[in-house]
């Protein structure tokens, strides 16, 4: 996994032992990447651990991105105690605090860390080495970035003049974000054939596809209810895109299969149409992926990890803004988003549900304005 271009780095070829405390849901820790190559690039003999939410960090070591990964079951102090007993077996030359809780300031100062990195906090201003305001005005992944140009006074030259060259938050013509730079790309990402590691009922599924049609992933869920597109747009949607012949794959994460009932309800068995919803993992999502010319998705985890495989990428934003800084961080990536209304953003996040009832943001989204941008796209 490389970078497309080099950066400038006074490179440490001495071992050391580097722990990263991410324990964000699955979308903002895959920001994460582009920090963790050029943490590889500088520390070159090193050793990368990463603190995350249960049931992630295998992905992390299949990517070859860490080389060792500690979970927490989020809530349970137990867990966290346990993670910093786990990694104070061995020192820590650098301890990377990106994930901004209270509950990780405190895991931090468990474990033994030569010197610890992270953002200027309210809370933190006490125990961390070297720290740095959160730049709010860089997309995510630039601003984790920020926190390497502490240990670096080159890169820190070359990362201020860099990250001011374009508002990468931006949209250019036709709803197309804003290029991103080359530097700190997603790296290319290898992967295995997808018989090797996908279960036989899924190949099996995959397989009943039309092989000559341009297969489509569709992702209807999100953890927050206002950053959905209505499922019946997404019905809607899924019609037209079979009527086009185009094969259609609903994708999600377990407690998400009440979204892909309700648009096979609708839509009726197709030949083209599969719903996969609840029986993946993240790998095996990933392999899935690899296979689609397109994902559509909200603004979501979903939406980042195709933008880590270079895919085309049609995403909905409603309650939040690309401003926010959490954009799909690739080069194909087109947002549809209603910037007429004075109601958004409504928050940070998103809503369980709408503070003014009426969830225009998303409801005035037409399928069939998604269906000429998913045609525009994919021609």
């Amino acid at each position: 996994m490389n970078h497309h271009q080099p950066v400038p780095f006074t490179k440490e070829s001495a071992y050391k032992r580097i722990v990263v405390i991410n324990t964000a849901f699955l979308g903002d820790l895959v920001l994460t990447i582009p920090f963790l190559v050029l943490l590889k690039q500088k520390f070159t003999h090193s050793k990368i651990g990463l603190v995350c939410k249960k049931g992630i960090g295998d992905f992390f070591l299949k990517l070859n991105l860490v080389d060792e990964i500690f979970e927490v079951q989020k809530g349970s102090s137990d867990a966290y105690s346990a993670v910093a007993n786990a990694i104070n077996q061995q020192p820590v030359d650098y301890l990377f605090c990106i994930h901004r809780s209270f509950r990780t300031y405190l895991l931090s100062l468990k474990i033994n860390a030569t010197c610890r990195i992270g953002y200027s906090l309210g809370f933190n201003f006490l125990g961390f080495d070297k720290k740095v305001k959160r730049n709010l005005e860089l997309p995510e992944p630039l601003r984790i970035i920020q926190l390497l140009a502490l240990v670096d006074s080159v890169f820190a030259d070359f990362f201020q003049a860099e990250s001011k060259c374009r508002n990468y938050n931006a949209k250019l013509d036709h709803q197309h974000m804003v290029e991103v730079p080359k530097w700190a790309h997603f790296p290319h990402v290898n992967l295995p054939s997808a018989s090797q590691e996908i279960k036989p009922a899924l190949i099996a599924q995959l397989q009943s596809l039309p092989q000559k049609s341009k297969h489509i992933a569709v992702f209807p869920g999100s953890v927050w209810n206002t950053k959905r597109w209505p499922v019946d747009h997404f019905a809607s949607l899924v019609q037209q895109l079979l009527k086009a012949n185009h094969s259609v794959i609903l994708m999600g994460g377990p407690g998400e299969e009440i979204y892909g009932d309700a648009i096979m309800e609708k839509v009726g068995p197709q030949p083209n149409l599969i719903n996969t919803i609840g029986k993946s993992t993240v790998w095996e999502s990933i392999l899935i992926l690899h296979r689609c010319e397109l994902v559509i998705a909200n603004d979501s985890a979903s939406a980042h990890l195709a933008a880590l495989l270079a895919k085309k990428i049609l995403v909905f934003f409603g309650p939040t803004v690309l401003d926010f800084g959490y954009r799909p961080w690739g080069n194909q990536v087109f947002v549809m988003e209603n910037n007429q209304l004075k109601c958004r953003p409504c928050g940070s996040h998103g809503h369980n549900e709408c503070p003014i009832k009426t969830h225009i943001c998303m409801t005035s989204i037409s399928a069939d304005s998604a269906v000429k941008k998913v045609e525009s796209i994919l021609n």
